[in-house]
């Protein structure tokens, strides 16, 4: 028979024999692990493999549901899987194979399983197996009582980590607890009491099993601070303690009266409270016993004797303040009979009040200054009314109108003299108050002038003021002759000789008639001038020299030298009249011998006023010809002789064009050369007439191309070459192209960079090294990737658009990076599409 007829029944015999076990050994590519060994043979292959040996996620999860709802809620470490489970583990490895690979060092238990490994607990982060007995690391539960004894057993709750941490030893907790935690919060001496000292021991606790607080209480223990703290107070103080007190210490009082803002000042501020709430034993609300009295009388006379035994009432403050006790104020007296002011503010109360009477105390002035003490020291002939005269600010400082009063006002030195300089021997009445009545003696003493030999009346005030310091000095008005200039300061003897003051002549020639005569330049007499001195000699002058103020102007205005000539210069031989006005009339030799330039021969009008300003200090510097009538003069202009344009003498028809005078300088000109350049010879253009010199010129250049850069310190030979100015290109490349073509980092030509220079190069740098080009497509400026050469990446340098990633980053650190990363390739472009701007 043939074999392939028997060949089912040997496959079925094979099949139901021992020999079949064999057959899925002889297709497995090794044994599975031990969690799947129940899957061991090729019965079970299709449990987790699909046709064609794929393994799929689905197959997985189906047995594996924890894991699958842990992908569905994207979870723990399989937060970012899809469906690709053999990538991490990998079967058929043998029995002893781990099917869990996991890097111990690098995982991150706080952020994986949200339970941080630190402090006690770090320690276990390399030995899994201390907590996790079992091959299940997800069922292991987190809650302290899983590895640890609860020894306050179940008073305080499940939360160990409320009062404990594992950062701290456990038996260290109640040094690091946080008690603000809870709803009383340690503060001040408080935080240095120690816990049993309120968590006190329940009485029904079992005997102490060793651990630290067995058996302390926790829960309800009462929080208002008589649960531990005495009454001092008895009752009388209904506020809570800590209105009054903290918990910086017992005795720290920060209490504040209310209502008695006013009373704690002066001495009432630094007292302390026992001198006031002294301890009294008596019954209080509390019970009987020794305590600070807290209910006081709040008046004055609770603690201070009453030194006016009640005659002046209960109301001390409205007189005495707490900080001067000693000092009343006396702003009561104010709305009585007398009110206080000036020196009586500061008079003792008994100085009035004798022997503490207070009613009948007399008002007047004339009861305590004449009939108690014997002050007036004119015995009352000047009256009773002492207020007339004198004022309670000073006693001295009398206050009376001597005008007024007599007739006669006190002014200047009359106020400072005594009463009995004027009124001896106390005697008021009758006192004569004419000047001469005093001062007899002086007008008859006087001798500058003599008043008695000049007659002068003797009513002194006509001439001498009450209101002088001194009686020297007179204000007689000279109103007959005013006094001015010298006149104000001569005696009176140098014009009244012998004291004879009337008919004095008031013209200046009856005394100065010898000054007009012997005067000589000019000589008045010769030349005839008026004897009218005051028509130009001022009165007001200092001196008769040098002071007369002759109008000259209304004849001949006299400016420059004209003012420092002397009169003869033009006036010669005395002669003033007929003199003539003309300047030529006098300066007819200047004008005749000047060569600078030549007037005669350059036919000068002898006006010279037309040029020369009479006012200028000299004949040469004097000119005042306006030459920008005819051509501006400006920069080195200026100081250009005459000659250098007008040559020859000659004044008119010079031209005004640059290029009639400065052919030969437009000519030889070779930076740039000119002539050749075919520059116009509008020199104006660019040189400027205000220029310091002929090579300052200013060509705007920007008008045709910016320099800007190195561009702005070339010379122009180097863009112009041979002279030619028309026609140079304007485009970098068109001085450029060599610099273009011998570039090599990059290449710009194999490249097939733009020639467009301007794109990455600007014409404001330095060099031509200093291109910006934009790298857009990768960032290079900054990171790991900021400076490295263009040829790192791009390695054709015929192509730029090629790179590779691959010559920095290895492939095996690659590899093991992304190990788990659906679509990873190691390839440049792959790199590029997850990675576009080189962050990870």
């Amino acid at each position: 028979m043939p074999l392939r007829r028997w060949l089912p029944l040997l496959l079925l015999l094979w099949w139901t024999t021992p020999a079949a076990a064999q057959l899925g050994t002889l297709a497995s590519p090794g044994p599975l692990s031990g969690s799947h060994a129940v899957l061991e043979g090729l019965a079970n292959c299709q449990k987790c493999h699909e046709p064609g040996r794929q393994v799929t996620a689905s197959k997985c999860l189906a047995c594996h549901k924890p894991i699958a709802d842990r992908i569905a809620r994207k979870a723990g470490v399989h937060r970012d899987v899809a469906d690709d489970c053999v990538s991490c583990h990998v079967e058929h490895m043998g029995r002893a194979a781990d099917l869990r690979p996991l890097d111990r060092r690098a995982f991150d238990h706080a952020a994986e399983t949200g339970f941080p490994l630190e402090g006690g607990h770090a320690p276990l982060s390399l030995d899994c197996a201390r907590c996790h007995k079992t091959r299940s690391f997800l069922s292991l539960n987190p809650s302290c009582s899983s590895c640890h004894t609860d020894v306050h057993r179940g008073a305080l709750g499940s939360e160990c980590a409320t009062c404990h941490s594992a950062r701290v030893a456990f038996k260290d907790a109640s040094r690091t607890f946080d008690h603000g935690r809870t709803a009383f919060a340690l503060t001040g001496a408080h935080t240095r009491v120690a816990c049993a000292a309120c968590h006190v021991v329940k009485p029904e606790a079992p005997a102490r099993t060793g651990a630290p607080v067995a058996g302390m209480r926790f829960k309800g223990l009462p929080m208002d601070c008589a649960s531990c703290h005495r009454d001092p107070h008895l009752g009388q103080v209904v506020q809570a303690c800590e209105t009054c007190h903290s918990t910086k210490g017992f005795a720290t009082v920060t209490y504040t009266h209310r209502g008695l803002d006013g009373f704690f000042v002066g001495r009432h501020e630094s007292l302390e409270c026992v001198q006031c709430h002294t301890k009294v034993a008596g019954t209080y609300p509390a019970g009987r016993g020794v305590a600070l009295k807290f209910k006081v009388g709040k008046e004055c006379s609770s603690c201070h004797r009453d030194a006016h035994n009640g005659s002046l009432g209960t109301a001390c403050a409205s007189c005495h303040a707490p900080d001067n006790w000693r000092s009343p104020n006396r702003a009561f007296h104010k709305v009585t009979v007398f009110p206080l002011e000036g020196r009586h503010l500061g008079v003792p109360c008994a100085s009035c009040h004798v022997n503490g009477q207070l009613k009948g105390t007399p008002t007047r002035c004339y009861d305590c200054h004449w009939i108690r003490r014997q002050d007036d020291r004119y015995r009352t002939r000047l009256g009773n009314e002492c207020e007339a005269c004198h004022r309670p600010v000073s006693w001295t400082a009398v206050n009376w109108d001597h005008g007024a009063r007599t007739g006669l006002a006190l002014n200047a030195a009359h106020r400072l003299l005594a009463c009995d300089s004027c009124h001896r021997n106390q005697v008021f009445a009758g006192s004569r108050p004419e000047c001469f009545a005093c001062h007899e003696g002086q007008y008859r003493a006087a001798s500058n002038p003599s008043h008695v030999a000049a007659g002068f009346p003797t009513a002194c005030d006509l001439c001498h003021r009450p209101a002088s310091p001194t009686f020297a000095g007179a204000t007689f008005v000279h109103a007959a002759f005013q006094l001015v200039g010298q006149h104000g300061t001569q005696p009176c003897a140098a014009c009244h000789r012998n004291n004879l003051y009337r008919g004095t002549p008031r013209d200046c020639i009856g005394c100065h008639l010898a000054d007009y005569q012997r005067t000589q330049n000019p000589g008045h007499a010769a030349a005839g001038f008026p004897t009218s001195c005051d028509t130009c000699h001022r009165p007001t002058a200092a001196g008769w020299r040098g002071s007369a103020t002759f109008n000259h102007s209304a004849v001949f205005q006299l400016a420059g030298q004209h003012a420092s000539a002397a009169c003869t210069s033009c006036h010669q031989n005395n002669q003033y009249r007929g003199t003539p006005r003309e300047c030529v009339a006098c300066h007819q030799v200047n004008y005749q011998r000047t060569q600078n330039p030549n007037h005669a021969a350059a036919g000068f009008p002898t006006a010279c006023e037309s040029c020369h300003r009479s006012g200028g200090p000299g004949w040469a510097s004097g000119s005042g010809f306006n030459h920008n009538a005819a051509f501006a003069l400006s920069g080195a202009h200026t100081s250009t002789s005459c000659a250098n344009c007008h040559r020859s003498g000659q004044y008119k028809g010079t031209p005004r064009e640059c290029i009639a005078c400065h052919q030969v300088d437009y000519q030889r000109t070779q930076n740039p050369n000119h002539a050749s350049a075919g520059f116009p010879t509008a020199c104006e253009a660019c040189h400027r007439s205000g220029g310091p010199g002929w090579t300052g010129a200013s060509f705007n250049h920007n008008q045709f191309f910016p320099l800007q850069g190195v561009h702005a310190s070339q010379p122009c030979g180097v863009c112009h070459r041979s002279g030619q100015y028309k026609g140079t290109p304007r485009d970098c490349v068109g001085c450029h192209l060599a610099n273009y073509q011998s570039t090599r980092s990059p290449n710009h030509v194999a490249a097939g960079f733009p020639t467009t220079c301007s794109a990455c190069h600007r014409a404001t740098d330095s060099s031509w090294n200093q291109g910006r080009f934009d790298h857009i497509w990768f960032p290079i400026t900054s990171g790991r990737h900021a400076g490295n050469a263009c040829s790192a990446c791009h390695q054709d340098p015929n192509n730029y658009k090629s790179f590779t990633c691959l010559t920095c980053h290895d492939r095996s650190k690659m590899d093991s990076e992304h190990s788990g990363r659906a679509g990873y390739r190691y390839e440049s472009n792959a790199c590029y599409s997850c990675h576009p701007q080189g962050r990870e």
